[in-house]
């Protein structure tokens, strides 16, 4: 065997042993190998004597990865270009750098860097939403803060944050963003159908916030991401959160969300908020909406509406069954403000309870006094029940100095039309 071929496979011998030293050998001495010898069976030899040690990196955090002098972690290398092993327990990153990492002179040179692991998928068989699946996603443009990516928007995990979640885009006052004209498009490898899509908008990331909802969207299609068909389209929108069967289902390989006016109040510092946008092949089963609140969904009628930036806060939002709603009236301190809700008919109530605007984030504006009264006559008609005398409501129960968010009470009274007397706003 040539000198050559000798110095060759005694390098690699010692790369191996390099490799294993921060597991394996940790404490170990290693014996001096020499360049020259006997040949094949010399290299057997060290071959047999390290093949008795396994070394395996089981610690998936790679907190010693980034350094400025050796890495702590698993190191690949010949003193001059290293390779450092980092990544997670699902995916598996690969840094290169040029440096002395063994006298430690110097801060390694990043070269770059090679990540490898299974893209994450949404399983459709387990959620049903086909938008994580998507090959490219696009937008009309970014907001500065590195922080709102359009990917998290489409990757199936909705979170709510108060500094906010998802795509954010630009504004038209930077020059970067046509009024009018927000955006968010998804191509598939394949054309994918759609029978139903959704949306969480910025109401919803940050509940209070509802003001940053979209007024009017749409839903567009395209085969070749260039000319858009219409698939839906929500116009006076005040929800934080979209979910829509369409009246018939699409096929289609681009999927465009577009958004012509992305807040109540439009503008050239208006931005599109979406916390997640999602789409679905199937259409959501209309659920039959069955509840044992006796004023579900039932006639509502109230001293007044507020509107905030755009967003109406009605009356009907008190029975509507939902924790992410609420109504509030006009701010006025010297008026008694209130609420009548007919039942449609004589009920017995067992108990009751009052869910105020702390559910919502805004404990702030719990409702400190009230009265739950009601009428026990029939006879009363309900286009005029505001005009009745007050003395002919009667308390089932009184609070004053309240600041929980929700209360309630056990109660056996028979009535027809309850009322809540308010002095501050509340939620249902």
């Amino acid at each position: 065997m040539n000198k050559r071929k000798a110095l060759t496979k005694t390098a690699a011998a010692a790369m191996a042993c390099c490799m294993l030293g921060s597991t394996a050998f940790s404490g170990a001495g290693i014996s001096t190998v020499r360049a020259e010898g006997e040949g094949d069976a010399q290299w057997n030899e060290i071959q047999s004597i390290v093949s008795r040690y396994y070394g395996e990196w089981n610690d998936t955090n790679y907190s010693g990865a980034i350094s400025d002098h050796i890495p702590d972690t698993a190191l690949l290398g010949n003193g001059d270009v290293g390779i450092t092993s980092a990544g997670s327990g699902n995916e598996k990153s690969f840094y290169i750098s040029k440096g002395d990492f063994w006298t430690y002179e110097g801060t390694p040179l990043t070269i770059g860097k090679v990540r490898i692991g299974a893209r994450e998928q949404v399983v459709e068989e387990e959620t049903g939403n086909l938008a994580p699946s998507y090959k490219t996603v696009t937008v009309s443009s970014k907001d500065i803060s590195p922080d709102f990516k359009p990917e998290d928007a489409v990757s199936g995990k909705a979170e709510q944050n108060s500094n906010g979640y998802g795509w954010v885009s630009s504004i038209p006052a930077w020059g970067d963003q046509d009024s009018n004209d927000y955006w968010i498009q998804l191509e598939f490898e394949n054309p994918i159908t759609i029978g139903r899509w959704a949306a969480k908008w910025d109401g919803y990331v940050r509940p209070g916030q509802e003001q940053n909802n979209p007024k009017s969207f749409t839903l567009q299609i395209s085969d070749t991401g260039e000319e858009w068909q219409d698939a839906d389209q929500v116009e006076d929108n005040t929800e934080s959160v979209t979910d829509r069967n369409l009246e018939a289902a699409v096929t289609a390989k681009y999927v465009r969300l577009h958004i012509p006016y992305p807040e109540q109040n439009d503008g050239d510092y208006a931005r599109a908020r979406v916390g997640q946008f999602e789409l679905y092949t199937e259409p959501k089963e209309a659920a039959a909406e069955t509840s044992d609140n006796l004023a579900f969904h039932k006639p509502v009628k109230v001293c007044s509406s507020f509107t905030d930036q755009g967003v109406l806060y009605p009356g009907e939002n008190i029975v509507d069954g939902k924790d992410s709603t609420k109504w509030c009236s006009l701010h006025d301190d010297e008026s008694t403000h209130w609420a009548i809700i007919d039942l449609e008919a004589v009920q017995n109530i067992s108990y009751y309870t009052l869910v105020h605007s702390g559910i919502v984030g805004e404990t702030q504006h719990n409702t400190v006094d009230y009265q739950l009264q009601y009428l026990d006559s029939a006879e009363e008609e309900w286009e005029t029940i505001e005009t009745l005398d007050n003395s002919l409501w009667k308390d089932m129960d009184a609070v004053t100095g309240n600041t929980a968010t929700v209360t309630g009470k056990e109660s056996s009274q028979c009535k027809v039309y309850p009322s809540v007397y308010y002095k501050s706003c509340a939620g249902k």
